[in-house]
């Protein structure tokens, strides 16, 4: 074997040029030679490459050339040995290019082997892994450590291949049975014989005997809507936050807060007096234990389930998975805590093993090796969440995930062989059997617009909004239709797609499969039949997809060519003959077709139903069909009605996302989702907590109360309470206001670049650490490029959102280097918790105003002023305001944090509106009229202690 190590410059794989190689031959498990070189370039000798080899611009040039050192490298490996790498993909045929296909050896990719065994790693990274295995780095330098590193690493992940069952062990070795050119596939193979040549007790054993018949817990009674609630003492609350308290006892970290008992009693004198409440709580006050411990008590004195919803996953997963846990510790009372999320996150069994059985049909070839991974991480999950999983934190393996998690419309309920095995059945039962459920707003609010459907969540009296500033954006979300045609090609293409080299793949492909390999004399008239609709039904769909391109290419027609404005609301007052006709006559050509699918389809499914012998996985199969025909009604229906654009609730417009591969498409979403709220939830709810760190605008709840209809509630049934944060921030934090910048959003198109150049300099002086925060992704993108050429030569980390990986990936490698640089767009302004040393100096790039032309903006300003009030001044402004503090709110996470805020946009202090944001922050702003004095500032504060 020989591990190998190889490290390129290069962004196109075939301009790829080699910078440093290192291989280590062993036999017989012993390193017998050691290859190690660094070329000389063949280009610039730069300092990036000078980094990355460790060697001077003299040492490079003295180095032997590309051609003499592949000429060595050949001669170091022998022909017969297995080669292992990380991260191999176009390895081979690069030092094929190099050694003039003198290399010969087939690569075994360590990264795609992790993938298969250690499918919830999180990261992947040869120091990821190493780190996680517990592997001890090597001394040795540059590719040399690497390559021993990954020798380790084989030698890890090989145990872990053969610790597996042998029925996962099957299954992998027939998912990789086509890939004949992967060593991965032989290894398996291999391993699998052997395994099922040692081990046979495990012989009879399928991959559905391991998982568990789940025991379901019994469910919680129907509760008592007049019941009058039993009290719970706030004597015994207060108690319990004290510093002599329960949570002082059982926690080592815990800090005493005045505030967090403050609001725990708040949440306590709401759930006794059947109220609802908002409570802004400040960043620190450790809100979400505030409102943890009197829901659980008070659940359990009442035997009534409690709901907590968040805005998020990552949120949703640590109050389970950390802060319920502490709790369980501390409270002197046992109580049952479940987490459910929307049943599209769970895996299904019976899909998981329908597409293992109809591999060869269903799976493309890309798709197998995840496939391994997601086999190998069934058998050992416990909640079956598919987001633990390859396909569910993947965005390109989506269309797989679909494949494989719960549909309502497929699903056959108790009938199912694996009902007692049901990882979303699971969920469910403990959460209807729980004292404390922890969900989402999707979830809650999914159950609100569908109430007929099966539920999710017990039912309930009591619930708290955490995040509560995201609930108009949720439940807009929520109940918005979409048309678009990645929506309906889905659907097509998993009844029918063509897959390589024109293999015919989906459901209709493996009816057809399965009717082929009944004997003509025993099927009958009935497998002719089905044949002859399935072949139709193929027929229908292809023409289905040739459909829609002339109307979505329509639809685009009605966009303006403008660069900044990429939406356009649908107004039936409005339309233009010459635009609309192309628009109706292709829509009416595309709701042909998708009848036309769902017909042959229909006839497909009771031809089925008629055959002498059912086929294999008969019923499954029609019900997934009946599913198609359904979404495909689903999907004419929303065309319909957000074409018709009637109803004065909703907005309906099209647009074409700039980050979007497919066309445009359309949407239909509520205007006014206050009346929604006040019948399903306020006026259902005894008690309803809303709380988050921002809340008010200029000392008010009246923004949000109005937009959440919480102004329809009764007065007597409303309390509110704002609580300051424990934080120091005259001492912790410097906010300044670069009044030399040009203002943001000016047509001479300078700002952008400025700013770029501006963090350049900051992050010279504060060394790194900092991370700004963006409202447009072209205004991020041509900062980072400023960014990036002011930085040359300086040895500096720049992440850049959509440029250098996803949200959650370069968070952590933010986090885990000092000294580099973070720049993100909407998603990081709220959510990212980044204490400690890793952020001293935030970059607010501009007011937040949300952009005027965006529809739902537009109609809800729209509305306004319909109503007499003032749109910038009752919307946007405060709006703009809340988005802020949640984006100023990332620099000071604990009392030890301190940092700078640098607020690049000069209106808010040239703007009379600017007081509004200057208003709601906790420090004065200071103005900083040129660059040198600025950065003085900057470097003047972070150099005193607090």
């Amino acid at each position: 074997m020989v591990a190998l190590c190889v490290r390129t410059m290069g962004k196109r794989r075939s301009e790829r040029t080699v910078t440093e190689i290192a291989a280590i031959v062993l036999e017989e498990g012993q390193i017998t030679e050691t290859f190690h070189r660094v070329p000389r370039p063949g280009g610039p000798i730069t300092p990036s490459l000078m980094r990355q080899t460790g060697l001077s611009r003299e040492e490079l040039a003295e180095q032997p050339s590309i051609d003499a050192v592949m000429a060595e490298f050949v001669d170091v490996v022998p022909t017969e040995a297995l080669c292992v790498s990380h991260g191999a993909k176009g390895l081979r045929t690069l030092l094929r290019r190099l050694t003039d296909n003198l290399f010969k050896n087939r690569i075994l990719d360590t990264l795609a082997f992790a993938g298969v065994c250690l499918p919830t790693a999180g990261g992947y990274s040869l120091s990821h892994l190493a780190d996680a295995s517990s592997l001890e780095h090597s001394d040795a330098p540059g590719a040399l450590g690497d390559a021993r590193l990954t020798i380790k690493l084989w030698h890890e992940l090989s145990v872990a291949a053969e610790r597996l069952p042998l029925p996962i062990l099957i299954q992998i070795s027939g998912l990789l049975t086509p890939l004949r050119s992967d060593p991965l596939q032989k290894f398996f193979r291999n391993l699998s014989k052997e395994k099922h040549r040692s081990c046979p007790k495990e012989r009879g054993h399928s991959l559905a005997t391991l998982f568990p018949t789940i025991p379901f817990p019994k469910r919680r009674g129907p509760e008592d809507g007049d019941a009058v609630p039993v009290s719970i003492g706030t004597g015994a609350i207060a108690a319990v936050f004290e510093p002599t308290g329960l949570l002082a006892t059982h926690l080592p970290a815990f800090e005493y807060r005045a505030e967090q008992r403050d609001m725990a009693l708040a949440v306590t004198e709401a759930l006794n007096a059947s109220k609802h409440t908002m409570i802004e709580a400040g960043t620190g006050i450790g809100k979400s234990l505030a409102y943890l411990v009197p829901s659980i008590l008070f659940s359990l004195r009442n035997d009534t389930p409690f709901v907590i919803s968040t805005n998020t996953k990552n949120l949703q997963s640590q109050l389970f998975s950390k802060d319920l846990p502490l709790l369980q510790k501390a409270l002197d009372t046992p109580f049952r805590a479940a987490l459910i999320k929307g049943r599209k996150n769970y895996l299904c069994l019976r899909k998981l093993l329908y597409l293992l059985d109809n591999a060869d049909v269903e799976l493309e070839r890309d798709e197998r090796l995840p496939m391994a991974s997601v086999v190998c991480w069934a058998g050992k999950t416990e909640s079956g969440d598919v987001s633990e999983s390859v396909v569910g934190s993947r965005p390109h393996l989506s269309q797989l995930a679909s494949r494989l998690t719960s549909v309502a419309e497929e699903c056959p309920g108790p009938a199912c062989p694996h009902y007692r095995k049901c990882f979303l059945q699971k969920a469910r039962r403990r959460a209807l059997s729980a004292d404390v459920i922890v969900a989402n707003h999707s979830v809650v609010f999914s159950e609100m617009s569908m109430p007929l459907a099966s539920p999710v969540l017990p039912p309930y009296q009591h619930i708290v909004f955490d995040e509560a500033h995201n609930l108009e954006d949720a439940i807009t979300n929520t109940m918005a239709a979409e048309v678009s045609e990645r929506r309906i090609l889905f659907v097509l293409r998993r009844l029918w797609r063509t897959g390589r080299r024109k293999r015919k793949r989906g459901l209709l492909a493996t009816v057809a499969k399965l009717l082929s390999e009944i004997p003509p004399d025993c099927g009958g008239d009935a497998r002719e039949l089905a044949l002859s609709f399935a072949a139709a039904a193929g027929d229908s769909v292809d023409n289905a997809q040739t459909t829609l391109d002339p109307f979505f290419n329509a639809l685009a027609a009605l966009l303006p060519h403008e660069h900044d404005r990429q939406s356009r609301r649908l107004r039936p007052e409005r339309r233009l003959p010459e635009k609309w006709e192309p628009i109706m006559a292709a829509k009416k050509t595309v709701v042909a077709a998708l009848a036309e699918v769902g017909e042959a389809v229909d006839g497909l499914i009771e031809t089925l139903a008629e055959l002498t012998a059912p086929l294999p996985n008969q019923d499954d199969l029609a019900r997934e069909l009946k599913a198609c025909v359904l979404w495909n009604g689903e999907a004419t229906q929303d065309m319909e009605m957000v074409l018709a654009a009637k109803s004065p609730d909703y907005v309906y417009w099209v647009e074409h996302p700039a980050d979007a591969r497919s066309g445009a498409r359309a949407w239909a979403a509520p205007i006014n989702v206050a009346p929604l709220m006040f019948e399903h939830l306020y006026s259902a709810k005894r008690a309803v907590v809303f709380t988050s760190a921002t809340l008010t605008v200029q000392g008010s709840t009246s923004f949000v109360e109005k937009r959440l209809g919480i102004h329809l509630v009764d007065p007597e049934r409303m309390t509110r309470l704002t609580i300051g944060t424990p934080f120091n921030y005259p001492r912790q934090c410097l906010v300044l206001v670069p009044t030399f910048l040009p203002e943001p959003g000016r047509k001479d198109g300078h700002y952008a670049a400025e700013l770029g150049r501006l963090i350049a300099d900051i992050v010279e002086r504060t060394d790194g650490r900092a991370m700004g925060l963006f409202t447009s992704y072209d205004m991020l993108r041509d900062a980072t490029n400023a960014l990036f050429v002011s930085s040359r030569g300086q040895e500096r980390t720049i992440l850049a959102q959509g440029l250098s990986g996803s949200r959650e990936g370069i968070t952590a490698r933010f986090k885990e280097d000092f000294r580099s640089v973070l720049m993100g767009t909407h998603s990081f302004w709220e959510g990212v918790d980044i204490a400690g040393e890793s952020l001293s100096c935030l970059i607010l790039a501009r007011l937040p105003f949300a952009v005027f032309t965006d529809p739902i903006i537009e109609a809800r300003c729209e509305r306004l002023e319909e109503e007499g009030e003032n749109a910038f001044v009752g919307y946007s402004l405060p709006n703009a305001v809340i988005r802020f503090r949640q984006g100023f709110g990332r620099l000071i996470r604990h009392r030890s944090d301190r940092g700078v805020v640098i607020i690049a946009d000069r209106r808010i202090v040239t703007k009379r509106y600017g007081e509004w944001f200057q208003g709601d922050l906790p420090v004065p702003v200071q103005v900083a009229p040129d660059p040198d004095e600025l950065l003085d500032l900057i470097a003047d504060f972070l150099a005193h202690s607090v």
